[in-house]
């Protein structure tokens, strides 16, 4: 090998090796993206624009100052290495800027090379910051960068300049996205957010580019809150028979912190009973365990895992009906019987609720295997909403009606979606459970019996 010296720096004649990307995806052509030329000059635009940048990114630090706080040692907690990560990427025109979040991955993430996230799902992603990325908690120390003129709070997203150069080779274009400031969220990540590939992803910044201006601004920052709260992306749910409408979708922000404080305040409360259920649990059976957690699916026909305290035995066939039992007492005891009939037992999704991927009124989580009402529940639109601990299909038969009636008591909740609604489905909850009424044990569908239990325990 020939080597000089220039002005300080080593000059090899040796081959450059450039930096490993690893994509979750395959290229599928060559993309031409159109230039926008020279952008208008907007002052007033810009100015109010920065404007709001700087007082909504100051308040919400100071807001959310304690709660950032919390997460920082929830972070070091459940994951060894630091709590944050900051990135170079580009920003206007191409500057050098850097960004923070709270650490979502594990700390050896990208030892194999540079990684384009694979969405929610990314095998490198711990378990609370899993919870962190789908609620978008992650991205909170970037109100610094907002505040201190990095970025916008609605932009296109930054990207580091290793993927710009490794985008550009197919995607003609890309840096187009660098004419504007980029920003917390943008047109993008409503509209498809993780899952969408960088093809897809600049046309929704062009177009986000082209229109600007202080009203689509607002909707933005407007449907990605809905966004935050609901726990999921933009493309949860398929096409239905059933659209929910703007003031649905709405209500739903307000559901959803309704939601998030009555679970916590809740999980507080009941904390000591719960404790006392558990012993007692132990107490009646030492070797079965107090919890399990059982697959379900969720928003967006999404799996989801729900936890109840401990009804049945272990030994009890799964997703069977108890009035099949020639002697339903051999698998089910006292204490346990109490639980069921009370709805004890279902207390504990309290934290499903309270994580996001439950709500406490909607229509109820199904298992997986249950195949025909899954079609007829993604035909109706269902999907669009989260499973919930109690819903309109709950008070009016519960385990009496039939799958297919099921799904149109869940259609005539979806489309008459509201406060009201929700409000009479929680007093009828509370009478129901007080009277015991439309309790019939196990599971009716005839989708599923015979299968095997394929429930998780937690001792």
């Amino acid at each position: 090998m020939s080597e000089e010296v220039l002005a300080g720096t080593a000059v090899s004649d040796e081959p450059l090796i450039m930096p490993k990307v690893v994509l979750p995806f395959e290229k599928t052509g060559e993309y031409y993206i159109e230039s926008l030329g020279e952008l208008p000059r907007k002052p007033v635009y810009s100015f109010i624009k920065r404007t709001m940048d700087i007082i909504l990114s100051g308040i919400a630090m100071i807001i959310l100052a304690i709660p950032m706080l919390i997460i920082t040692i929830i972070v070091k907690i459940k994951s060894p290495g630091p709590a944050f990560y900051s990135q170079d990427r580009l920003g206007y025109n191409g500057k050098n800027i850097t960004i923070i979040k709270f650490r979502t991955m594990n700390v050896d993430a990208e030892k194999d090379g540079a990684q384009w996230s694979q969405g929610d799902e990314d095998p490198r992603i711990y378990p609370f910051g899993r919870i962190l990325r789908k609620f978008r908690l992650d991205e909170l120390p970037q109100l610094w960068c907002i505040f201190k003129g990095d970025l916008s709070i609605v932009g296109p997203r930054p990207e580091r300049e290793i993927f710009y150069n490794e985008f550009e080779t197919y995607v003609h274009g890309f840096r187009e996205r660098l004419k504007v400031k980029p920003g917390l969220t943008g047109l993008a990540q409503i509209s498809g957010g993780y899952d969408l590939k960088p093809e897809e992803k600049i046309l929704y910044d062009v177009e986000y580019i082209k229109k600007r201006s202080l009203w689509q601004d607002v909707k933005i920052m407007l449907k990605t809150i809905g966004i935050i709260l609901n726990g999921g992306g933009a493309n949860d749910y398929p096409e239905s028979k059933y659209l929910l409408t703007r003031k649905q979708h709405f209500y739903l922000l307000f559901k959803g912190i309704c939601d998030f404080f009555v679970a916590l305040v809740s999980l507080i409360i009941l904390a000591i009973p719960f404790l006392i259920i558990a012993i007692i649990q132990k107490i009646a059976d030492p070797k079965e365990p107090i919890f399990f957690v059982q697959e379900r699916v969720g928003k967006g026909g999404k799996i989801i895992k729900i936890t109840k305290f401990r009804s049945m035995k272990s030994s009890a066939p799964a997703y069977c009906s108890t009035s099949n039992f020639t002697n339903d007492g051999e698998y089910i005891t006292p204490f346990c019987r109490f639980l069921r009939n009370s709805s004890i037992d279902e207390l504990p999704q309290l934290f499903q609720v309270f994580t996001g991927k439950m709500s406490l009124i909607g229509p109820r989580p199904l298992i997986p295997q249950e195949e025909n009402v899954h079609k007829m529940r993604e035909e109706a639109g269902i999907y669009q909403l989260r499973p919930g601990i109690t819903g309109w299909a709950q008070v009016n038969g519960r385990d009496h009606v039939e799958d297919s009636d099921k799904v149109k008591l869940d259609l005539e909740y979806l489309e008459n979606l509201g406060f009201k609604l929700d409000l009479k489905i929680f007093f009828l909850t509370i009478k129901k459970v007080l009277k015991k009424a439309d309790i019939e044990e196990g599971i009716l569908s005839d989708d599923v019996n015979g299968l095997h239990n394929k429930q998780e325990v937690i001792k």
